[in-house]
């Protein structure tokens, strides 16, 4: 059995990333921050997953610099879809099957053992949730289809976790909670991330930043 990692993805365009990285960080200084935090995804997964990764982008896999990395790392290249963020994860699960896990791109701390531990329970046929410190989750790995479990939920707010665990209570299903990690969001968690992240802390070091 095969379990796939897709690592959910904007292209990084000037303006349509990281907006909130703003007015710290000029637009494009936000789409290249959010090209180093993929690039460093890629890098941890290839490395400690065992089976396919798959970067899913949007708004369209042709954009030079996603195509770029698929080539760098070898992984295959899918699009995401239309709909809000809960529509295209549960598009994801049902076109690829389950298990699956879905990781988002700008988790630059998640660790060896996050991967170990998900792949783990997902080959036991166990959920797994990885939570973030702003109320969200940076992770989540599914063995079975539960539409509902992304029903109700408001996406990018501190109730994210808290409704997706309610909704999985109401489906019976328990996740498998793995450390909890910060995404990089605002200014804030992008200089905590950089502190563990050299290629990120030289890079605003070079554009001033810090």
């Amino acid at each position: 059995m095969t379990i796939p990692l897709h690592i959910f993805a904007k292209a990084p365009i000037a303006g349509a990333v990281k907006t909130r990285l703003q007015p710290d960080c000029t637009t494009k200084q936000s789409a290249q921050i959010a090209e180093l935090l993929l690039d460093h995804c890629l890098s941890q997964a290839v490395k400690y997953w065992p089976d396919p990764v798959v970067i899913n982008t949007a708004p369209n896999k042709n954009d030079p610099t996603i195509v770029g990395l698929g080539k760098r790392y070898q992984v295959e290249i899918v699009e995401q879809g239309k709909g809000s963020l809960g529509q295209r994860m549960l598009a994801c699960f049902e076109r690829y099957g389950y298990p699956l896990a879905i990781i988002g791109s700008d988790a630059p701390r998640i660790t060896e053992q996050s991967f170990k531990r998900t792949h783990q329970a997902l080959t036991g046929f166990n959920s797994v949730l990885g939570p973030s410190e702003d109320g969200g989750y940076y992770l989540i790995g599914l063995s079975a289809s539960c539409p509902g479990l992304f029903e109700g939920v408001d996406w990018g707010t501190s109730t994210v976790r808290a409704t997706t665990i309610a909704q999985a209570t109401q489906h019976e299903i328990s996740f498998e909670m793995l450390d909890p990690t910060n995404d990089v969001d605002i200014w804030e968690d992008l200089l905590e991330a950089a502190n563990q992240l050299p290629t990120l802390m030289t890079y605003l070091q070079d554009q001033g930043l810090v």
